[in-house]
């Protein structure tokens, strides 16, 4: 019985392949990446989710989500969330996430320079006469 399958697979990937007289083993895998691109993205996959660790719950989830290709209507019904606690959670995340991802890919012993923006004051810290 197994048998039988396995040649009816092979069967079917032959149509989808356009005869089957090539021998896909001789053609060089072009698409495939080499060892140091593998070896930099699973560096940058780690420091992506370090930078994750350091976000709050909510919005670490939310951005994982987000990244998965959800949008905000399936994040609120996976989440039980509100439309507003799902843009908050994504506004908050992006806004800290570059910062941390920074401070987490620095090289060991330096911290990576500031932008030399000075961060701005709420308008109540102001004393905005509004």
């Amino acid at each position: 019985m197994v048998k039988h399958e396995v040649m009816a697979i092979r069967a079917s990937r032959l149509c989808l392949l356009g005869g089957g007289n090539e021998e896909l083993d001789a053609r060089e895998a072009v698409e495939v990446p080499g060892p140091a691109e593998r070896a930099a993205d699973r560096e940058r996959a780690h420091r992506a989710l370090a930078a994750l660790a350091t976000l709050k719950r909510d919005e670490a989830r939310a951005l994982v989500l987000q990244a998965a290709g959800r949008t905000y209507a399936e994040i609120e019904a996976e989440t039980g969330w509100s439309h507003t606690k799902v843009n908050r959670a994504l506004t908050e995340g992006r806004a800290a996430f570059p910062t941390s991802r920074r401070a987490t890919s620095a090289p060991a012993g330096r911290a990576w320079p500031s932008s030399g923006r000075r961060r701005r004051r709420p308008a109540y810290e102001r004393g905005s006469a509004r």
